[in-house]
């Protein structure tokens, strides 16, 4: 993970809890709240009553990975927590990743994309031969 490190202060992720925002899903509850810093910071656990050792490890590990996957597109600056729910079946990594991304979506912590136009504009000729 490029711009984020472990969150591991118990009074730094309870406030991610008590004063942060959250969304909810199936499988994964997210928890954001903005620190003062030019980096992130993560947090993942899960329900007091998830499974056992084998199976809370696997969902720490899905959440980790797809966090790492989903990194590059979001914004700086947050406390993440992310809690895996109890849930029967579990979910496998393609689950994960979907409903990771559509909590991120809807907390509004992914960049903004700047539009084509901002980045060329359209009577400036790059190519010669190249028609717009």
């Amino acid at each position: 993970m490029i711009n984020t490190v472990s969150l591991k202060r118990g009074s730094d992720i309870v406030k991610a809890f008590r004063h942060g925002k959250f969304k909810a899903g199936r499988y994964l509850t997210v928890y954001v709240r903005r620190n003062r810093l030019s980096y992130n910071r993560l947090a993942v656990s899960q329900v007091k009553h998830f499974g056992n050792s084998v199976e809370r490890n696997r969902a720490k590990r899905l959440s980790r990975e797809n966090y790492s996957q989903l990194e590059p597109g979001l914004i700086t600056g947050i406390d993440l927590v992310i809690v895996a729910r109890a849930c029967n079946p579990k979910p496998d990594y393609y689950m994960v990743n979907s409903e990771l991304k559509y909590l991120l979506n809807k907390l509004e912590l992914f960049k903004k994309e700047s539009t084509s136009e901002e980045i060329i504009p359209l009577d400036d000729k790059v190519l010669p031969e190249a028609s717009v």
